[in-house]
Parts: structure tokens; C-alpha cells; sequence
């Protein structure tokens, strides 16, 4: 078997963060007396985004992004709101939610027995801990690393060096599994791990080593090589 250690993406990989993120913002805005819409929703989606990329490239930081998406947001709204308190019941909202994407469980179930398998996830470590005990995968995982633990954001060579440290790995035996081009795939291309692109949608990219449009086609890659 050629890909003993496998790095697994969280969000939009194993978990729909879309689902979670729309839930938990919903239920935000219903509290703070404001009706949730689809214009809303899509706004804060694409401030949340922008940040995070922010946040890869190391424009800012963590603390920097829990202020500023719902500082950006409120601003567009036209009211005056405290982002720090709204971020955190975000958070709170977000930890509570884990809506499973189809065939991550029977992946995680079927490969644990014959790899070792490490979370690899951009985040907040008590959010994404939670998130991951919640849905149930956690008892998969042998390793996990979070970036705000970890100390470096994907797609920092540093992260993914960290990761392998920790694990004993050897590069040339791992694969990552990701759905993000410029964090999962960008990360692992500069670090010389293989990598696997998780394209549901069918879009165009490069970079990557394999890429599937449904997770049971991972592991049919791993028991394959």
C-alpha cells in the first residue's frame, strides 16, 4: 500500500460547512430580531470567504477574523451590533451543527482499519472539536490538527511539515484528501504530498494528483495503490 497516512479535510470534505454555516446564522439573526433571507445569508457567505482567504494568506489573523466578517457584515446592514458577541454566538451556533456530506462515514469507517487517519482543518479548536465529536467521526481519527493549535494556516508548508512530524510521517506515504484548491491542494503541492481534490461540482483545477467528484472514490485510490 503506497498511502499509509492519510490528511483529511473537515469542512465542505467530510462535513457540508455550508449547511452549518446557514443554520447557525439563521438562528443568529432570528435572535438579534432580523428575518434571515437567502440575500443575507449569500452576503455573509461571501464576506466569511473572503476572510478566510485572508486569513491563508496570512493577511490576517485569527483574532482579526472573528471581528472583522461580522464587523463587514453589520456595516453592509447599516446597524451597530457587537461582531465579537455575534462571532462567538456564530461559533457557538457552528459547534452545535455537523451535517455529515454523503459516504464520510463509511470512508472514515472503512479506511481507519488499514490507515492512519489525521484531520487536517483551518479553524477554531474548540469549534472544530466539537463539530467532529458531534457527527460521530472522532473515534476515526488517530491525529488531529487544527490550525489554530498547530500555529500555521494551510496552505503553510509549516502546517502540513508540523503534521507529519507529529505523525512520523513520510511524505512520500501520505495523501490528502481537501475540497479547497488553495488551501488542501496548494498545501500538500508545496510540501511533495500527494493530493486529493474533492470536486463535487465538477470545476476546473489543477495542481492536484487525483481528484473525485464522490468520497467513495477516495477510498477506492488508497486500497488501489
Amino acid at each position: 500500500m503506497k498511502y499509509k497516512t492519510l490528511f483529511i479535510d473537515l469542512d465542505d470534505t467530510l462535513l457540508d460547512f455550508k449547511a452549518a454555516s446557514r443554520n447557525s446564522l439563521s438562528n443568529l439573526l432570528e435572535g438579534m430580531g432580523i428575518p434571515p433571507s437567502h440575500s443575507l445569508i449569500n452576503e455573509f457567505e461571501a464576506i466569511n470567504s473572503k476572510c478566510w482567504r485572508m486569513l491563508e494568506e496570512g493577511e490576517i489573523t485569527r483574532e482579526e477574523l472573528s471581528k472583522r466578517r461580522f464587523e463587514i457584515f453589520f456595516h453592509a446592514l447599516g446597524i451597530k451590533r457587537d461582531p465579537l458577541e455575534a462571532n462567538a454566538l456564530f461559533r457557538a451556533g457552528l459547534a452545535e451543527s455537523a451535517v455529515l456530506k454523503e459516504g464520510a462515514l463509511e470512508l472514515c469507517r472503512d479506511l481507519c482499519a488499514t490507515n492512519t487517519l489525521c484531520l487536517v482543518t483551518n479553524g477554531f479548536s474548540d469549534t472544530q472539536r466539537s463539530r467532529l465529536k458531534a457527527c460521530g467521526l472522532e473515534p476515526f481519527f488517530k491525529y488531529l490538527f487544527i490550525s489554530s493549535e498547530v500555529g500555521y494556516e494551510k496552505p503553510d508548508r509549516r502546517f502540513f511539515l508540523s503534521a507529519l512530524k507529529a505523525c512520523n510521517g513520510d511524505a512520500r506515504s501520505c495523501l490528502i484528501l481537501g475540497d479547497s484548491l488553495s488551501s488542501d491542494i496548494k498545501g500538500g503541492l508545496e510540501s511533495g504530498i500527494d493530493t486529493c481534490w474533492y470536486n463535487p461540482l465538477g470545476l476546473d483545477g489543477t495542481g492536484y494528483t487525483y481528484m473525485i467528484k464522490e468520497l467513495s472514490e477516495f477510498t477506492n485510490i488508497v486500497l488501489s495503490h
